[in-house]
């Protein structure tokens, strides 16, 4: 389970705490790029997946796209050079 805390202004300019939850970092990125989109205006993103500890991102990095496709093609890109080891 990989859970999201996020801060930010939304729609109307006003502060909010959020957060929400799913079962791949993918889809979380892709949700929360997507209320970007929709003109929410972040402020600050922590990735937190049991049992590690939280993990601040970039909020740049969410830019209203798409993440799962670049996602998964760099994924595929690193277990080609592991596999070359």
């Amino acid at each position: 389970m990989v859970l999201l805390n996020f801060s930010c202004y939304n729609l109307h300019g006003e502060y909010q705490e959020c957060s929400f939850g799913g079962d791949d970092v993918e889809a979380c990125f892709d949700v929360l790029s997507e209320l970007v989109a929709y003109g929410l205006r972040l402020i600050s993103v922590r990735l937190s997946e049991y049992p590690h500890s939280p993990l601040s991102l970039p909020v740049d990095a969410f830019d209203g796209e798409p993440m799962h496709r670049p996602l998964k093609l760099l994924q595929s890109e690193w277990e080609a050079i592991l596999g070359q080891r």
